[in-house]
């Protein structure tokens, strides 16, 4: 089984559908090293930083670990792997992020570096001027969320908020009421957003958890508006 080019939007999903596929098919065994970074990015067709994201959604999903120094090896997975949208609903995996992300944007708001700020501000520029017809809008989301999990510092978190997001895009890719906003519902999650920002930008963890808490809650109370 060839590995082919990686063309499609949202690459870092593409990438680490095609590796689980080559893992699950047997190509690469439990115990098995993976290609080198460079081999893979080679023959993906992908940047590093859709490759590294692809692999750490894999670790968290308990396919492969990424040993430093090492490589990356496959793990034995004689048992079905099972995401957060197999086994818990939408509400249930709101809920989760909820307890998860309100204290990463207090830890973010104390630890972020002056890239991290950069690049969360340039994502809401992006997110300020995206309309609600054009789907990036989801990728914008998730990444100012990843990089809030950065900022903390910690691998953990991190990969947690990936596994996060990556169930909450199987469920956008599988329920139309998800993707169902309208334009100013769209803005008023962007000014969520804003207040997110400001809160990190201005290093005050107090803030940072409160305007996170509503965003979310607000999102649970959209979703649950859409449902029924």
């Amino acid at each position: 089984m060839p590995i082919e080019p990686i063309t499609n939007s949202r690459l870092y999903r593409k990438v680490a559908d095609q590796i689980a596929l080559l893992i699950q098919s047997g190509v690469y065994q439990p115990g098995q090293k993976l290609p080198g970074e460079r081999n893979l990015i080679a023959h993906l067709g992908v940047s590093r930083a859709s490759l590294r994201e692809a692999l750490i959604s894999l670790e968290a999903e308990g396919l492969i670990e990424i040993r430093d120094r090492a490589g990356i090896f496959v793990l034995s997975h004689d048992k079905e792997i099972t995401t957060a949208t197999q086994e818990t609903d939408v509400l249930e995996l709101f809920f989760a992020r909820e307890l998860v992300e309100v204290e990463i944007a207090a830890l973010a708001a104390r630890h972020a570096k002056a890239e991290h700020i950069d690049t969360l501000m340039s994502l809401l520029g992006k997110m300020v001027n995206c309309s609600v017809s054009d789907l990036q809008y989801v990728d914008y989301d998730r990444q100012f969320h990843q990089t809030l999990a950065q900022a903390c510092g910690n691998r953990v978190l991190h990969r947690t908020v990936s596994l996060l997001w990556e169930s909450t895009e199987q469920i956008i890719d599988k329920s139309s009421a998800m993707l169902t906003k309208s334009e100013s519902t769209w803005q008023a999650v962007v000014m969520e957003h804003r207040d997110i920002f400001h809160a990190i930008r201005d290093k005050d963890p107090h803030s940072a958890r409160i305007a996170m808490h509503l965003h979310l809650k607000n999102a649970i109370d959209r979703i649950k508006i859409r449902l029924h």
